[in-house]
Parts: structure tokens; C-alpha cells; sequence
């Protein structure tokens, strides 16, 4: 086809390049409505010439340049931008937070591949949506910074801010082990936690330091630099990850931590290693259960620092045990041999 202009061009890429999935649901959004007459705004022609550069690749191979592209004019009506489509918008009411952003790939990504919130998408509001809280605030306050210029804070919003610009300064937000001239003490501890792990004396030992992190506890560097063996490194992180061809070496681990009981979580086209590692954790006498498994799997709070264990493919997360002191991620780093 001959490819004359910028709506000829939409067309072209949605047939004949391979796109992402971001990018082909933006140029059928706009192609919807160049085919319904409405007017494309100055900041969705800026993206599209952006997107234009993404496929510079794939345009060349089929001898088409993008500086060419990206001048094609269009048939449709282009109108600048209003603000209230092109900058972002962060809005607390009725117990919820409201996030209208206008369209980021990379912010999309982040709050899709980020933990620790519950925003979602409400396709009626065309917004992000939330319940409101303090992680879900801090959340998405640092998602918008991170990938938007012009922000609008409703005044719920800017009152909350203001009232914590005085601590902007301090460092430790969450309870954290530190290291002062070779004493160790903790950060930002509160009163309850305090009372939690009053019979733990601050040391290096790892059953020491697998506690603390078991109760939340972040390990800073300037412990970590002080650790010298690979088992308290372990201990030091609550998430750790461990390459898949040396996980049995960690049940010795798991025995000097005290493990009675290991959960495994994935899918189960890597039986053969976890037939491997069911059969050194049971000579360990340590326990061990599929979490998909139900009606066998018997509550974490009755074993002495339960952990899980995570393949590398489909997790289950949804029906692993909550209360645990570990979740070990697996990992298979090997390169692959083409023959």
C-alpha cells in the first residue's frame, strides 16, 4: 500500500510490524478516532512520532526511514493538548485514591510489575484507583515523580504532604539493623516491635540475623559488609536468591537456621530438582509440602522458621503460607548452548 499518510501509516504498522502491546492498543485507540471524526491532540502526535522511533529497525529492513515518517501529515484535525488530558492528576475522596495520568508506557510498567499497593484500573474513569492508605500514597506519589513533569495534587493530598515535609531528611523509615563504628543498633524501631524482639541480643550470629529479618527488619550495608560467609549473607535477606543448580546447598543452611519445614511454590516443570531437593531436605528431617497441595498442607505457625521456596516459572502465591520467615526466589543463570 502506498503509505502517504499519517493514518496510512497506523495502519501499515498495525499490519506489518511487530508491536508491543502498549503500542498497538495506542494506535488502535487513535485510529478509532481519526475513523469517528474526532480531533488528535498535539500530545498524542508527539507520542506517536515517538513510537515512530521505537520501530526505526523494523521500518528500515522493509526500506523505510523514520525522518521520512514522522512528517507524513495528517487528515485529521490536530488541536493542542488540554491540560487536562495531557498532565497528571493525583485526587484522595470517598477513601480512595484516584491517579489520572495521560498515557506512559513506563509508568503503566511500574505499577503493573510493582508490589506493595492495590491500584487498578477503572476503564469508566480512565484512571487509576486505590483504597486509600499510607503505602498506597507513598506509592504512587513516587510512581508519578518518577515519570511525569506536570503533577496536580488535590489539596487532601498537598495537606498530607505538607505535614511531612519536616522529616524529608530522615534516612530510616523502616526498622533497620545498622552498623556505628563496629555496634550494631536498630533504626526506627517502634514501640511494639521493640516488645516483639526484646529477647534477641544484637549479633552477627545468622539465627540472629535470620530473626530479625523474619520480624521485618532490613539488614543495612554497613552490616552486610561485615559478613563474611555466604550462609550469613542468607540469613540477612528475607527475599534471597539462590541459583537452581546449588539449592541443595542451602538445606545445611536450613538446618543451622532451624528450618523444620519448606514450602514449595511454582510450577512443576522442574519436578527433577524439586525431587532432588525433597529428597536432602527429608535426610535433613526438615519438612516439606507443595503449596498447591491444600488439604496437606499443614499451617506454617506449628514449625520453627517455615520458609518458602519459589521456582523460577508460574508462582502460587496465592495459596502460600502467610506467616513464614523466608521466601527463597530460584534462579537458573546458566547460559544456554545452541548446537
Amino acid at each position: 500500500m502506498d503509505v502517504t499518510t499519517a493514518e496510512h501509516l497506523i495502519y501499515y504498522m498495525k499490519h506489518n510490524l511487530r508491536l508491543s502491546r502498549y503500542d498497538s492498543k495506542f494506535l488502535e485507540n487513535i485510529e478509532q478516532i481519526a475513523h469517528n471524526g474526532h480531533n488528535i491532540t498535539s500530545n498524542q502526535v508527539t507520542l506517536f512520532q515517538k513510537i515512530i522511533g521505537t520501530y526505526a529497525k523494523q521500518f528500515a529492513s522493509k526500506g523505510m526511514y523514520i525522518d521520512e515518517l514522522a512528517k507524513l501529515p495528517w487528515e485529521t484535525a490536530i488541536v493542542p493538548s488540554n491540560a487536562e488530558y495531557v498532565d497528571t492528576f493525583i485526587t484522595i475522596d470517598n477513601n480512595s485514591i484516584k491517579c489520572k495520568a495521560p498515557y506512559n508506557r513506563g509508568f503503566i510498567q511500574t505499577v503493573s510489575k510493582s508490589d506493595g499497593h492495590n491500584f487498578v484500573w477503572d476503564n469508566t474513569s480512565k484512571a487509576y484507583i486505590a483504597t486509600f492508605g499510607t503505602r498506597n500514597l507513598k506509592f504512587v506519589i513516587t510512581a508519578t515523580k518518577k515519570h511525569f513533569n506536570n503533577i496536580h495534587h488535590c489539596p487532601v493530598t498537598t495537606d498530607l504532604l505538607n505535614s511531612i515535609y519536616e522529616y524529608e531528611d530522615i534516612k530510616y523509615w523502616a526498622p533497620t539493623l545498622l552498623n556505628n563504628n563496629g555496634k550494631l543498633f536498630l533504626a526506627a524501631l517502634t514501640l511494639p516491635l521493640a516488645e516483639a524482639i526484646s529477647h534477641i541480643e544484637l549479633n552477627l550470629q545468622p539465627r540472629t540475623l535470620a530473626e530479625l529479618v523474619s520480624y521485618g527488619i532490613t539488614i543495612d550495608e554497613s552490616v552486610k559488609a561485615m559478613l563474611t560467609s555466604e550462609l550469613e549473607l542468607f540469613a540477612a535477606q528475607f527475599n534471597p536468591i539462590v541459583e537452581l543448580g546449588k539449592v541443595v546447598d542451602i538445606v545445611p543452611w536450613l538446618q543451622e537456621l532451624g528450618c523444620e519445614c519448606v514450602y514449595f511454590s511454582g510450577a512443576s516443570n522442574l519436578l527433577a530438582s524439586k525431587v532432588l531437593l525433597r529428597k536432602q531436605l527429608n535426610i535433613a528431617n526438615i519438612s516439606c509440602y507443595d503449596v498447591n497441595d491444600i488439604e496437606q498442607m499443614p499451617d506454617a505457625s506449628t514449625f520453627n522458621f517455615p520458609i518458602v521456596i519459589r521456582f523460577r516459572t508460574v508462582i502460587d502465591a496465592a495459596y502460600e503460607p502467610y506467616r513464614v520467615t523466608k521466601i527463597i526466589k530460584l534462579v537458573d543463570s546458566r547460559p544456554v548452548t545452541i548446537r
